[in-house]
């Protein structure tokens, strides 16, 4: 599974820990999704989803242009999750 979300010109990224030491975190819904979330299954643009390559500064940055999400294990028929991270309205 791999999830692509846009983030608007008109806000920031917030990389600071939400749960887990993460700025991402995914939450399972019922039935769960059995998906686990790392460091290294979160990738980061900075050129408009040409590469996700970029490294966020801590706190808000707002060169973050896009943000995938690479979850590992495999999701059950049926089972449900949501993924959330934080941004600053500039």
């Amino acid at each position: 599974i791999r999830i692509t979300d846009v983030i608007p010109d008109d806000v920031a990224f917030l990389n600071v820990p939400i749960a887990g030491g993460l700025p991402v975190v995914l939450d399972d819904g019922s039935p769960a999704s059995g998906l686990v979330l790392a460091p290294d299954d979160l990738a980061y643009s900075d050129d408009d989803g040409a590469t996700y390559s970029y490294t966020p500064a801590s706190g808000a940055d707002a060169d973050v242009d896009g943000l995938q999400v690479i979850p590992s294990g495999s999701l059950p028929s049926g089972a449900r999750f949501s993924v959330r991270f934080r941004v600053a309205v500039q």
